[in-house]
C-alpha cells in the first residue's frame, strides 16, 4: 500500500510540474497572435492622426495588421475582420441626379430699322433666348415666315446662356412683303446627367410674333385719273392724272412727298421727266381691273400704277409683344386680399345679470 501511495504522488507530482511547464516550453499561438494583435492596434493608433481621408493608398499600417491575423494554413482570417479601430475610412460622394430643363425663348419685339449710314432698311428682333439648367442647347434657330409661306431658317444662333437677351437682323428683306419670326431651340442633358425624357420636351418654340411690313424706299400714288376723250366740239382732250410720289429722305430720316398734275403726252411725243426717277407718263387706259396709269423711263421700263390705290408705306410700325415674359411672371405667388385672412373678432355677447334671489327673511326682504 505505501509502494501504491508514492508511485500515485509521484504521478501527481509529474503531471504538475509537465502542466506548469508545457507553456514555457511550447509556444502559444493564442499568445502569439494576441501580441500581434496589440502591436497592430498600436500602428493603428499611431498612423490615425496622419491619416488622409481622401487618399486613396493603402494605409502604412496594412502589412502589420495582415502579418497579425494570418493563420499558417491554407485559410487566413480577412485581415479587416478584426479591427477595433479604424485604418482608414472612406468617405463616399453621394450623387444627386437632378433633371434637365428647357422652357421656352421669347420674342420681345420686332422693329423696322432704317440705317442711313449705308442707307439699309431691315427689321431687327429682340428678346430672351431659351431658359435651361443641367443640359446643354444643341441646336438654336430664328425662323422667318413670309405671308402665309412655310417657316425658313433665318440665322442659326449658339454659344448663349441661360434666358440671356438677343438681338438679331433680319438682313434684306423684299419691300411691301410681311414677316413674322419665331425661335425654335432643343437641348440635350449634359454627360455622365439625367437626360431627357422621351417626350419631346427636349425640343420647345417660342411663340409667333405679329406679321411686320418691309417698307419701300419710295412708292407712287395716282388719283383722278382721266382718260383722253373727244369734247362737244369734237376736239381731242388728252388723259391727265395727279400723280405723287413718296421717298425716304436718308439725310433726315423722314419720308418726303410730291406731288403734280400730268397730261398724257400728244402722239409721238415725250412726257416730261417726273421727280428726278426717270419715269415719264405714257398712257392712261382703262383695263378690266380698273383704271390705269402706266409709267416708263428711258431703259423700256414700266411701272402700272391702279387709279386711287393705296401706295406702299414707308414708315409701317414695328411690332411689340404685351403678353409678359413667363421667365419675368411665373413663380409669383398671387397675392389675397388680406381681408379673406382676417379672422373675425369674437363678439362678446353682454349676458343678462343675474337677480340675486331672495334671503327669505322676516319681512320678505334680504336680511
Amino acid at each position: 500500500m505505501q509502494n501504491i501511495d508514492k508511485i500515485t504522488i509521484a504521478v501527481v507530482a509529474l503531471l504538475l510540474v509537465v502542466g506548469f511547464g508545457y507553456p514555457f516550453l511550447i509556444s502559444d499561438p493564442g499568445s502569439e497572435y494576441s501580441s500581434k494583435i496589440s502591436e497592430a492596434n498600436d500602428k493603428i493608433e499611431e498612423n490615425m492622426a496622419s491619416q488622409d481621408l481622401g487618399d486613396q493608398s493603402v494605409p502604412e499600417v496594412l502589412e502589420s495588421v495582415r502579418l497579425a491575423y494570418e493563420v499558417g494554413t491554407d485559410k487566413a482570417i480577412p485581415e479587416w475582420a478584426f479591427y477595433r479601430k479604424p485604418a482608414r475610412l472612406d468617405v463616399k460622394e453621394r450623387i444627386v441626379l437632378v433633371a434637365p430643363t428647357l422652357d421656352a425663348p421669347y420674342i420681345a419685339a420686332v422693329k423696322v430699322v432704317r440705317d442711313s449710314s449705308d442707307q439699309s432698311t431691315y427689321h431687327e428682333i429682340s428678346g430672351r433666348h431659351a431658359l435651361f439648367s443641367n443640359a446643354e442647347i444643341t441646336s438654336c434657330v430664328i425662323e422667318m415666315q413670309e405671308g402665309d409661306g412655310d417657316w425658313t431658317k433665318l440665322q442659326q444662333v449658339s454659344g448663349f446662356a441661360s434666358g440671356q437677351a438677343f438681338s438679331i437682323q433680319s438682313g434684306p428683306l423684299e419691300a411691301g412683303r410681311s414677316y413674322r419670326y419665331r425661335i425654335a431651340a432643343s437641348a440635350a442633358g449634359l454627360p455622365g446627367s439625367m437626360q431627357f425624357p422621351r417626350d419631346g420636351s427636349n425640343s420647345v418654340v417660342s411663340g409667333e410674333s405679329g406679321a411686320v411690313l418691309m417698307p419701300a424706299d419710295d412708292a407712287w400714288k395716282v388719283s383722278g385719273a382721266q382718260v383722253g376723250r373727244l369734247d362737244s366740239s369734237g376736239n381731242f382732250m388728252p388723259g391727265r392724272a395727279t400723280i405723287q410720289y413718296s421717298r425716304w429722305d436718308w439725310d433726315s430720316d423722314s419720308a418726303k412727298k410730291s406731288a403734280k398734275v400730268v397730261t398724257e403726252p400728244k402722239a409721238g411725243a415725250q412726257a416730261s421727266e417726273l421727280f428726278g426717277t426717270g419715269f415719264r407718263l405714257e398712257r392712261i387706259q382703262d383695263t378690266a381691273d380698273g383704271r390705269v396709269v402706266v409709267l416708263k423711263n428711258d431703259t423700256g421700263k414700266r411701272a402700272y400704277l391702279k387709279n386711287n390705290d393705296d401706295p406702299l408705306s414707308l414708315t409701317p410700325s414695328g411690332w411689340d409683344n404685351f403678353d409678359s415674359d413667363p421667365a419675368e411672371s411665373g413663380g409669383d405667388d398671387e397675392e389675397t386680399d388680406s381681408s379673406d385672412n382676417e379672422v373675425a373678432d369674437e363678439v362678446e355677447v353682454e349676458k343678462p345679470k343675474r337677480t340675486r334671489p331672495s334671503g327669505g327673511g322676516l319681512f320678505g326682504g334680504d336680511d
